[in-house]
């Protein structure tokens, strides 16, 4: 087997603890995915991204050259990025009538680029509200809604049918949390899942989502 990242190491691990039937998939002349899986009686195909350190994760940690000291700092939604044309390695297979799996893990020290709010706004949007000012100084603000720069929409990415975080929970155990695309071609039943350690955020039918 060539080399394997980090996180492709850690999705074996977890297949290996769940007895998922896993087969790599060699690299070709064409974009292909990671893996193959045989999960719930059916062949899924599977790619795996990781998030890694940054400049700005790697600054955050550095310790103070002074006394201890607190500091605020925004953290970009980096998760989106993860979703930039991912859809080349799963096309094929979802034209196929394959559904397909996206597997991220963050393994930024932080742990804060796959939690639950960077899921929801990569896939569908950022969190917006719309202000209308009238002429006589009143203001309305509408109630939240998913706004621009989204990954999953009717016409981009519905070649990835569900988009999972892969991440440690206590005593080193792993855990899938899965978000299905509304907007999948092919879209995958959360039946497979059955009995696999697999926290389910997001359904298939879903349309009303919660950060």
């Amino acid at each position: 087997m060539d080399h394997l990242t980090s996180s492709e190491e850690l999705f074996l691990r977890y297949c290996d603890e769940n007895g998922i039937d896993v087969q790599r998939v060699p690299a070709g002349d064409e974009p292909t995915p990671d893996f193959l899986l045989g999960i719930g009686g059916v062949e899924v195909a599977c790619e795996v991204k990781q998030i890694e350190p940054n400049d700005v994760d790697k600054q955050i940690l550095e310790p103070p050259e002074d006394d201890a000291r607190a500091s605020g700092i925004l953290v970009p939604n980096r998760f989106r990025n993860k979703l930039k044309n991912i859809s080349r390695q799963l096309r094929r297979a979802s034209l196929q009538g394959r559904p397909t799996l996206l597997v991220i893990v963050d393994i930024t020290d932080l742990k804060l680029h796959a939690v639950h709010r960077n899921v929801i706004e990569a896939m569908f949007g950022e969190e917006s509200v719309r202000i209308t000012r009238f002429r006589d100084g009143s203001t309305n603000v509408s109630r939240p809604y998913f706004g621009g720069n989204r990954r999953m929409t009717p016409d981009h990415n519905t070649s990835v049918s569900v988009v999972a975080v892969l991440e440690e929970v206590a005593r080193s155990r792993l855990r899938l949390r899965t978000y299905h695309n509304r907007f999948a071609r092919c879209p995958l039943s959360p039946t497979v899942f059955a009995g696999l350690p697999v926290e389910r955020r997001l359904q298939p039918d879903q349309t009303k989502v919660r950060l």
